[in-house]
């Protein structure tokens, strides 16, 4: 097939979808309230706070990797129009305004993604109980900025690198909490302050909650605080010689068949610093059959995995509710390429932590977004998947009659979809 091109159409773009998306944000204020409640302080008038603000979320929104990407936006009159600019700042003065945070905005980002948790949770899911996963992960980092340090690294090894803690919830996808932490912070570290902030974000009427977490956060003074609070845990336990000392000194007789090869058993262990005894649960595998995502604890004829729980309930069905808590790291993965945490960056910490926080608010929109427009068969959708069904639509502004249009393609897959969400946005 011979072919011509020609570059004569105007007022084109590939994100045509971006106008339902955007409307949502719109309609729940989101934009109003982040202007309201962040104080940072402009010298120059060229754009307004509420300009960046819509600027940079429709950037996290689209998937970009670095600032100099809004250079491509200039030419896409649709985009323009919708954020209602001639122009877009250049790539500085983005990074420029975002210098400009601290630790006091960074929390007031905090503020406004507690009241849009509280009020779009309940609307899209109103869930009655909540598992949430806290996990951490590694954003390794290239240059000298303010935070990267070198530390607990399994990808580039002395590497600097921020270590941000997350709290996922396990039903929804809901990115809970996040907070950006320097490269040789300790797991654990702050954590209790963590649990705090993040449960100010629960919407009222929710009792039922369990933490799950690695053997990262096995310590007295996580496991006391969640007791003192009454919520459920199950943790991983660390490689302490004395617990171990006391799985392998369990008789066989207390072991009871769990699956394949591997058996269960339980028992209630004080360790030296403890003030009460804890229940533990462990699965002990043979060697030979072991599965290498298990492996925790090495001894002469077994390998064990061991849990820490004061959850009363059947210990086979623990097990495998704990091991639910796997889908944590996809959904980190998530968080790295398909929002691309760790690539928007400057050389400022405060900077780096604003770009976190308005990372998890835009995620959390579009889970929203997902839920309540489109339906639950989305829910498990990457955003990667969202963006390609949803928002990257090839699409033609024109204006008649004085009215801006947008045409999408005729024959689009989700068109009804699309006239669906449009309608429930009007």
């Amino acid at each position: 097939m011979k072919l011509k091109t020609e570059f004569t159409g105007d007022n084109l773009t590939i994100f045509g979808g971006y106008f339902n998306i955007f409307n949502f944000f719109i309609k729940s204020n989101v934009f109003k309230k982040l202007d309201k409640f962040i104080s940072v302080k402009k010298r120059k008038k060229v754009y307004e706070k509420l300009d960046y603000i819509k600027i940079f979320m429709t950037m996290l929104i689209f998937g970009f990797k670095n600032m100099n990407q809004v250079f491509f936006l200039n030419k896409d009159k649709f985009v323009l129009n919708l954020l209602n600019l001639k122009e877009f700042p250049h790539a500085s003065n983005i990074a420029k305004f975002l210098k400009r945070f601290g630790y006091k905005h960074c929390q007031q980002i905090v503020d406004v993604k507690r009241e849009l948790f509280k009020k779009f949770h309940k609307k899209a899911f109103n869930l009655k109980r909540l598992t949430i996963d806290i996990d951490t992960t590694v954003l390794n980092l290239w240059g000298r900025q303010e935070g990267a340090e070198k530390g607990y690294n399994d990808v580039k090894r002395g590497n600097r690198s921020y270590h941000p803690i997350l709290a996922f919830v396990y039903e929804t996808k809901e990115l809970l909490h996040g907070i950006l932490k320097p490269g040789d912070s300790y797991c654990s570290n702050g954590t209790v302050e963590f649990i705090k902030e993040l449960m100010t974000m629960i919407p009222y009427g929710i009792h039922n909650i369990t933490f799950r977490a690695d053997s990262g956060f096995f310590s007295q003074e996580i496991l006391e605080f969640l007791e003192k609070m009454k919520l459920e845990y199950i943790i991983a336990v660390k490689n302490y010689p004395t617990i171990l000392n006391k799985v392998i000194s369990i008789k066989d007789i207390a072991y009871k068949h769990f699956e394949g090869k591997s058996e269960i058993a339980v028992f209630h262990y004080r360790l030296k610093n403890w003030d009460i005894k804890r229940k533990f649960i462990v699965v002990r595998t043979p060697k030979e059959y072991i599965n290498p995502q298990l492996n925790i604890f090495e001894e002469k004829e077994y390998e064990y995995q061991i849990l820490v729980t004061n959850i009363s309930s059947d210990p086979k069905k623990l097990i495998y509710f704990y091991r639910k808590r796997g889908n944590a790291e996809n959904y980190i993965k998530e968080q790295k390429y398909d929002l691309n945490i760790g690539k928007l960056i400057t050389d400022s910490f405060w900077a780096n932590q604003a770009i976190f926080q308005f990372t998890i608010l835009c995620y959390n929109m579009l889970v929203w977004f997902k839920n309540i427009f489109i339906g639950k068969s989305e829910l498990k959708t990457t955003i990667r998947t969202f963006r390609e069904r949803f928002l990257l639509i090839p699409a033609q502004l024109i204006k008649r009659s004085r009215q801006f249009i947008l045409k999408l393609p005729r024959n689009f897959i989700y068109k009804e979809k699309m006239k669906s969400i449009e309608l429930q946005l009007a």
